[in-house]
């Protein structure tokens, strides 16, 4: 991926550059990564990582990519982190940082 981005820069006029442009086929490879294609963590694993790091190396991929990788989540936990009002705590549980009780 991060090879079709670099000749992309290099050599912004060649067809490599025109199919990045189409939302479509660059979906169609994010989704070949898809983790629930793959039965293994490990497998899923890698291809996570793999989708991360195609939304962070071009902004061609970004986006795709993200949807892909949001697109499946074992657990919520990934979505609360996200939130200023939530910890994660070494049990694993999460819980309001601030709580109103009623």
């Amino acid at each position: 991926m991060l090879l079709i981005c670099v000749l992309s820069s290099i050599f912004p006029n060649t067809k490599m550059h025109q199919v990045l442009l189409i939302p479509e086929v660059v979906l169609e490879v994010m989704l070949y990564l898809h983790p629930n294609r793959y039965s293994t963590d490990e497998a899923k694993n890698k291809h996570r990582a793999t989708l991360l790091n195609a939304a962070l190396t071009c902004s061609s991929l970004c986006g795709p990519a993200l949807d892909v990788l949001w697109s499946y989540m074992d657990d919520l936990l990934p979505l609360f982190k996200l939130l200023p009002s939530f910890e994660y705590s070494v049990d694993k549980a999460v819980r309001p940082m601030n709580t109103i009780l009623c």
